[in-house]
């Protein structure tokens, strides 16, 4: 991939000069149609006055043969429409030319190479790669958001195969049986927590796309918990208190509106740190010397549980405690919350029988939980979740309590 740098002037207007901390990679494309109108040419323009005098400046410009570099990627320019912002700011603008006499599907195979060396050489996120869309709400880039010649899924799918990253898959792939993964995956920290296991996996569910979000994947965050969080004062975070990954979030205001903000979330070396620091956060959290979600364990149910976390500030969605129980409702996945109020649970596992036996309702032997990147037994995984077991050798039996 050869690239032509051919920079603006330094102190033009439109080369601001600005330190990029290169967070972001933006698309456009040109909508220049007219013929001639490829790389060297937008070059051209980017270097003479009409474009110093918008101001107008952007990183690279492709067409179906070439690429023509205008500003060191470490500084900012004008090309996202939202002029302060994190578009101008933060991110390496990319322009797709569409001339009529070049080749688009070539020009956009182009950019899909561009755009995985950019994140490869600044370790900059497949998720944090953009419309120009995404920062002032122009159809752009136009012909990749109708599907000419891919969709915008297809782009980013096209990126991640020249990185070798690829998205997770559920497995199972429906999602009724992905939920009751889910379910089984936080069910003991749930209980052992006093936390309807409904509400846990719902919110799983919810916050992290059924665990295959960006953010999931890349930073093991699966209920979308930011770097700051009253003031991280609770006890027993499973969080190093270090680790941040950085991506756009959606906030919503009072009024349902929505605005994609830069934000920082935790990342954690494993999903079950993010389960555990979930249910610790619930927990602890304080609102001055108020805990945050007061009389969460003494919620009659899910319904009741659900608004006090939304009305303790969870979440800005104004839908939220709804969406999270229509997905508790769609999977059914109130079975188990008969017994979380108990102060101590008593579980049975008959180790030679075909089931295991929880609170005197069976459940399937094979049942699979998540311990440490791996699936296993949920008989295996009880001292994990901070459970004793005691094993009678007389009657082939392990009696497991789960503690307080």
């Amino acid at each position: 991939m050869k690239i032509t740098q051919d920079f603006i002037p330094a102190g033009r207007r439109n080369r601001p000069g600005r330190v990029n901390p290169m967070l972001f990679v933006t698309v456009h494309e040109t909508g220049n149609t007219s013929k001639g109108a490829g790389a060297r040419n937008h070059a051209n323009y980017l270097k003479g006055d009409a474009a110093a005098n918008t101001p107008v400046s952007w990183h690279y410009t492709v067409d179906d043969t070439d690429i023509y570099q205008h500003l060191p990627e470490n500084e900012d320019g004008f090309h996202a429409g939202d002029n302060t912002g994190n578009g101008n700011r933060q991110s390496i603008g990319i322009e797709i030319c569409v001339n009529s006499d070049g080749d688009f599907r070539k020009a956009v195979n182009l950019t899909v190479e561009l755009v995985a060396d950019i994140c490869k050489r600044r370790n900059i996120a497949v998720s944090n790669v953009v419309q120009h869309n995404n920062w002032s709400g122009k159809n752009c880039p136009q012909n990749i958001r109708s599907g000419n010649p891919v969709t915008w899924a297809k782009f980013i799918e096209l990126v991640r195969e020249k990185l070798n990253v690829q998205p997770p898959k559920s497995q199972p792939e429906t999602a009724r049986q992905t939920a009751d993964i889910i379910l089984e995956l936080v069910k003991l920290d749930a209980v052992k927590n006093k936390i309807f296991p409904s509400v846990k996996a719902a919110q799983l569910i919810l916050e992290s796309d059924y665990g295959r979000s960006a953010l999931a994947v890349e930073a093991n965050n699966v209920y979308g918990m930011k770097k700051v969080l009253s003031g991280n004062a609770w006890n027993g975070s499973a969080w190093d208190g270090k680790s941040v990954y950085q991506t756009i979030s959606k906030e919503m205001d009072a009024y349902g509106n929505t605005r994609n903000v830069l934000s920082e979330f935790r990342k954690y070396a494993k999903i079950s740190d993010s389960i555990a620091d979930h249910s610790a956060y619930l927990l602890g959290a304080k609102n001055g010397s108020v805990l945050r979600f007061a009389n969460l364990t003494n919620a009659k149910d899910y319904k009741a549980q659900i608004a006090i976390i939304k009305n303790g500030g969870y979440a800005t969605d104004v839908n939220y405690v709804k969406k999270v129980c229509d997905i508790i409702e769609k999977f059914k996945l109130d079975k188990y919350d008969g017994g979380v109020n108990m102060s101590t649970q008593n579980i049975t596992v008959t180790i030679g029988a075909t089931k295991y036996i929880v609170d005197g309702k069976p459940f399937p032997r094979e049942t699979m939980v998540y311990k440490d990147e791996a699936w296993l037994p949920a008989a295996e995984i009880f001292k994990f979740m901070g459970a004793s077991a005691v094993w009678d050798a007389k009657t082939n039996t392990t009696t497991v309590s789960l503690k307080k």
